[in-house]
């Protein structure tokens, strides 16, 4: 492949649920998978998918290659400052109307506790980021990687609810090869390393504990 330093963009309709640091090659991953294996209709709970996919790799430059705490060469997401932090909630209640007509105690009386375990009430909050854009830097083929994004037509999470909706993607080739520092020392990435202090993904999946580590971090945390 031809890796060269690429300016990732993409432009947005709705704000993305998130946290700051929303790793651009989390997202081509789904996408690179199904267009190598097509899509999976059956998961099978605590089941795990890494093993089956093994060594298929995204069209991005490896670091550390050769090691087990390898990840790609591409930064987390770098927001424009004219990015605004969000939030609203919703109420998640018991559906008592719906529970009168499928629950059946038969002779008996039956009362669901709503203060308190599984079915308790209580307001969910969704932290959003609302920006025109946002970017991401990597060292990849830009030929595989605009082939991809345009299957990514949201990030971040309720995409089935509008949220994270991606007008446009926009890739160019560029000289910042900022998919580790940018040119001040600014860490753009969780990178592998004895002296971090957090715990965190290196790698899709990033919810695989395989696949996180004790790492630094970007300052711009969430």
């Amino acid at each position: 492949m031809n890796f060269q330093p690429l300016r990732v963009r993409a432009y947005l309709q709705t704000p993305v649920i998130s946290d700051r640091f929303l790793p651009l090659d989390s997202i081509l991953f789904n996408h690179f998978i199904r267009d190598q294996f097509g899509p999976k209709t059956i998961t099978r709970p605590r089941e795990s998918t890494n093993k089956e996919y093994s060594g298929q790799s995204l069209p991005i430059q490896k670091r550390n290659m050769n090691e087990p705490q390898w990840y790609y060469a591409a930064s987390f997401a770098v927001w424009p400052e004219s990015s605004k932090d969000g939030k609203h909630e919703f109420a998640k209640r018991f559906d008592t109307h719906e529970a009168v007509n499928y629950a059946d105690f038969g002779k008996n009386r039956g009362k669901v506790d709503t203060q308190r375990g599984a079915f308790k009430n209580y307001f969910v909050k969704e932290y959003t980021i609302c920006a025109p854009h946002v970017d991401w830097y990597l060292r990849a083929d830009k030929e595989q990687i605009e082939r991809l994004l345009p299957f990514c037509t949201h990030i971040g999470k309720k995409s089935s609810q509008g949220c994270g909706s991606v007008l446009r993607w926009e890739v160019e080739e560029t000289a910042k090869d900022w998919y580790i520092n940018d040119d001040k020392g600014n860490l753009m990435r969780a990178v592998p390393s004895e002296k971090g202090i957090a715990i965190y993904g290196i790698r899709p999946s990033y919810w695989h504990p395989r696949h996180q580590a004790r790492v630094l971090l970007p300052s711009n945390s969430a």
